[in-house]
């Protein structure tokens, strides 16, 4: 399935987050800090699935609809909330209007309001609907991004896993799913996920971007080899790549080509966590804490909830030093 009409949605309000998501505790721990995480992207909406609008019977409703995935492709999250609410309140028995007014809440940062939507729509559908019905499966991956979203690994895991395995064909569960992985800090299971991605649909270029993050750690390997080979056929100049390369490169020892790359990552995404964190730790390193404190504090600023351990320890970084 293509996902042309949702893969901006990810690049809004700031949910370019790539995030090392190994930072255990000290300056020192840093170094163990080199894997970006992908960033969170929005799953398929309503739209995507054929059968997902059937429960709307109005041409209003419709059309307050298509006012929200035109936002979307402007990449206007509030603008999107209200028209799904607009859709909702034509029609409060339909399942789509908070199918996506969840994913749009995901993405303005309010989990609890996502999940509230998510749950009302779970309810509107009978059993056996959930069956045969693929929007329902679309539910289940907007609910597991609200939960790494709010920060529970755990329960966005428990909703993918059995996805995936009963739906393979699923490429945004095994996306969602390979996050979860790197959010418990397993890249090996994780690029499984973004593998099993890629075979439901080999143009997913996040999948690709994640793919290429959870090997970094292992840039001799024949996985990483190949992962970097689409990478740099495809996405060459991508922010995340270049972070991920950057940190290929400092597993290697070759710290000054990897800062290279973390500053054309900010070149192109100017406060792009990852990068900010790995350049901050080398600057740290090389020139002290005063050099680095900037791209510590643009990390800080961009890190998802599920990541404030990391977070926390670098704020006590920051505190150290005047």
């Amino acid at each position: 399935m293509s996902r042309a009409p949702t893969r901006a949605w990810a690049r809004a309000a700031g949910l370019r987050v790539v995030a090392a998501a190994a930072l255990v505790c000290a300056c020192g721990d840093l170094q163990r800090a080199r894997r970006p995480d992908p960033a969170p992207r929005a799953q398929a909406a309503a739209k995507d699935d054929p059968a997902a609008n059937l429960d709307l019977t109005g041409p209003q409703a419709r059309a307050a609809m298509d006012q929200g995935y035109a936002a979307i492709q402007r990449e206007d999250w509030a603008a999107a909330e209200q028209a799904f609410r607009r859709a909702h309140a034509l029609e409060p028995d339909a399942a789509a209007p908070l199918l996506d007014l969840g994913i749009a809440l995901t993405e303005l940062g309010r989990t609890d309001e996502a999940l509230e939507a998510l749950a009302r729509a779970l309810r509107l559908a009978p059993a056996h609907t959930r069956a045969v019905n693929p929007m329902w499966r679309r539910v289940d991956i907007a609910r597991a991004n609200a939960l790494l979203q709010a920060g529970d690994r755990a329960a966005a895991r428990a909703l993918l896993e059995p996805l995936t395995q009963a739906h393979p064909e699923l490429g945004d569960a095994w996306y969602a799913l390979g996050r979860v992985f790197l959010a418990y800090g397993r890249p090996g299971m994780a690029a499984g996920a973004f593998w099993s991605a890629l075979d439901a649909d080999p143009e997913d270029d996040d999948a690709l971007r994640g793919l290429v993050a959870a090997l970094a750690n292992a840039p001799d390997s024949p996985e990483f080899a190949e992962a970097a080979r689409r990478a740099e056929a495809r996405l060459a100049d991508d922010p995340d790549v270049l972070t991920a390369f950057g940190s290929a490169l400092e597993s290697r020892g070759r710290v000054g080509e990897a800062r290279d790359l973390y500053e054309r990552a900010l070149a192109r995404a100017p406060g792009h966590p990852s990068a900010s964190l790995n350049l901050a730790r080398i600057i740290h390193e090389a020139d002290g804490l005063k050099a680095a404190r900037p791209y510590y504090e643009a990390f800080v600023r961009g890190a998802l909830p599920w990541q404030k351990g990391t977070v926390d320890e670098v704020r006590e970084i920051l505190e150290s030093t005047p």
